[in-house]
C-alpha cells in the first residue's frame, strides 16, 4: 500500500464556469506510480521534492491548470518499487485504477537485480491481467516496457542525451502529440539518459519519434491508434516531468562525480534552459487514461 505521502488528489486551480473549485468534483481518474528512483539529494533539499511522486504531480497540477474544468480530479497513488518491502498496487487498486506510470531511476533496465526482475514480470503481465489499464513509461520506465514486451535495453554507444532535445516525430506522433499528422514534426523534451532502446520491441509497437543519438524516443500501441483514447501502451525516453532547475541539479551532481566532462556539462546547462513541452505531455498523458 502507498504510504500517505504517496496519495494526492489533484484538480484545476480553475474555475469551471464559475463553479468554485471546492465543489465535489464529478469525475475522479486514478492513476497508479511506480516510483524506480529517488531524487538526487540536492533536489530534496533545494526544489523540495522528496519523491518523484511530489515531481509528477507537480506537472499533473500544471498540465490540469491548463484546463478550465475544476470538476475533473486526479488521484495519484505511488509505491515504492525499489526498496524492501517493495510496494505494489493492490488488486483492489488495479481494479479501480486508469492506468499505471513507471517512472525513470538512475538504475539500467537490463541489469539483472530482483527488484527490477520482478518490476519487468509485473509490467508484462498487466495487458493480459488487467487490459483496461493503460501503461505509460516514462525514460527508464519507457525502458521497462520495451524489456518487459521482449525488447533490449543497452548503454547507447552514442554517449548522453543531456538538456531539452528536439525529438523528430513520425506521423503516429504528430497525430498523437500534436493533434494533426500535418503539425509540425519537433517536439522538445528534457532528456537525462544514456541506457536507450535500440529498436521497436515487436510490431505490436509504432514509433513515435527519434532523435540523432536516440532511434526509440517513444512507443505507442497499438501501432497506430486513432486517438489518444485508443492508446493502451505509451512511452517516452525523455522527461515531461522534469524542469530546467531539476535537470540543472543532476548535472551539477553527475559533474562532481566526474561522469561529465566540464565541457559536456556546460553545453548540457544551457540545453536544460531551453524550451520544453512537459506540461503538453502531461496533458497528453491524462488524456490517454481518461481526461
Amino acid at each position: 500500500m502507498p504510504t500517505e505521502a504517496h496519495i494526492a488528489h489533484i484538480r484545476s486551480r480553475k474555475n469551471d464556469k464559475g463553479k468554485s473549485p471546492a465543489s465535489p468534483p464529478t469525475k475522479t481518474i486514478t492513476l497508479l506510480v511506480l516510483l524506480a528512483d529517488t531524487p538526487i539529494e540536492s533536489v530534496r533539499r533545494k526544489l523540495g521534492y522528496a519523491s518523484y511522486h511530489d515531481v509528477f504531480c507537480s506537472l499533473f497540477q500544471r498540465s490540469l491548470d491548463t484546463i478550465d474544468d475544476s470538476s475533473v480530479e486526479l488521484l495519484v497513488k505511488s509505491y515504492d518499487v525499489v526498496n524492501e518491502p517493495w510496494e505494489y498496487p493492490s488488486e483492489q487498486d488495479l481494479a479501480t485504477a486508469s492506468g499505471i506510470l513507471i517512472t525513470g531511476s538512475a538504475a539500467s533496465a537490463y541489469e539483472d537485480i530482483p527488484w527490477i526482475n520482478c518490476l519487468v514480470d509485473f509490467t508484462g503481465q498487466i495487458p493480459s491481467k488487467h487490459p483496461h489499464l493503460k501503461l505509460i513509461g516514462i525514460c527508464y520506465g519507457h525502458q521497462i516496457i520495451a524489456r518487459a514486451f521482449g525488447g533490449i535495453v543497452e548503454k547507447n554507444k552514442k554517449g548522453w542525451e543531456l538538456g531539452v532535445r528536439s525529438v523528430e516525430l513520425t506521423d503516429i506522433g504528430k497525430k498523437l502529440l500534436k493533434g494533426s499528422s500535418n503539425a509540425t514534426s519537433k517536439l522538445d523534451i528534457h532528456q537525462v539518459h544514456q541506457d536507450h532502446v535500440p529498436a521497436l520491441p515487436s510490431s505490436q509497437f509504432g514509433l513515435l519519434g527519434s532523435t540523432p543519438v536516440c532511434d526509440v524516443q517513444g512507443m505507442v500501441s497499438p501501432p497506430d491508434p486513432s486517438s489518444l483514447q485508443d492508446v493502451k501502451i505509451f512511452t517516452l525516453q525523455g522527461h515531461p516531468e522534469f524542469s530546467p532547475e531539476l535537470v540543472l541539479e543532476i548535472i551539477d551532481a553527475r559533474e562532481a562525480k566526474g561522469i561529465l566532462t566540464k565541457e559536456f556539462a556546460e553545453q548540457s546547462r544551457a540545453d536544460a534552459r531551453l524550451h520544453d513541452e512537459g506540461v503538453q505531455l502531461g496533458v497528453v498523458i491524462l488524456t490517454i487514461v481518461g481526461l
